[in-house]
């Protein structure tokens, strides 16, 4: 079943759309919702907050919806993308799927779909945790270490929730670390197996 206290941002330059959206949520007892006006105020509150779904429009004024799923992409933590758009023939399907995007809903929309398709999101969110054995930390600062592995990188939540930070190591920049650290985040977390297997090539490496 679907976390109603998972943190939901919701993105589109109509106040009407807006309002539509978290008042339906909102009577679903999903009660955590962020508003954002279009992409820049958008990439704010993912920056103050610890965002868990971005539901967006895609075409809007100073950032659109394609503009804000390449920004988190690069720079921020990795966050699921539904959207919810009149325009959804203009983004290519394959590249925003590798993106984090989950599903296109085309406008008009009805809840039922949203609501789907949220369900469809975290049960495969839910399935891979509980496929990961284990968990070991690694410190925030030496993270740059990791880059050269083709390895997973998850992120504690405040509420313990586990989330995958990123599908790659080397995607995790200079700034993603220092918004992190802002968030007064020092530790990252990989899989058990993937840690043991770092430490014995850091090893080996020491010893040639």
């Amino acid at each position: 079943m679907l976390d109603k206290q998972i943190n939901i941002l919701l993105v589109d330059d109509e106040l009407e759309i807006r309002t539509i959206l978290y008042e339906m949520l909102q009577l679903e007892g999903f009660n955590n919702i962020i508003r954002a006006k279009d992409g820049e105020e958008a990439i704010e509150k993912i920056k103050d907050n610890n965002i868990d779904l971005v539901i967006s429009d895609i075409k809007m004024p100073r950032m659109d919806g394609i503009e804000l799923l390449n920004y988190v992409h690069d720079h921020l933590e990795k966050i699921p993308f539904i959207f919810i758009s009149g325009f959804c023939e203009m983004i290519d399907p394959k590249e925003a799927f590798s993106k984090g995007v989950v599903a296109f809903i085309k406008k008009p929309f009805s809840l039922g779909v949203v609501l789907e398709e949220m369900d469809k999101v975290y049960a495969k969110i839910e399935g891979k945790r509980e496929e990961q054995i284990e968990l070991h930390p690694f410190p925030l600062d030496e993270i740059h270490v990791l880059r050269h592995f083709d390895i997973a990188i998850f992120l504690k939540l405040e509420n313990d929730k586990i989330i995958e930070f990123a599908d790659n190591a080397s995607l995790i920049n200079e700034e993603k670390i220092q918004t992190l650290q802002e968030k007064g985040i020092d530790h990252l977390f990989i899989e058990t197996d993937d840690y043991h297997m770092v430490l014995k090539s850091l090893n080996a490496q020491k010893a040639n």
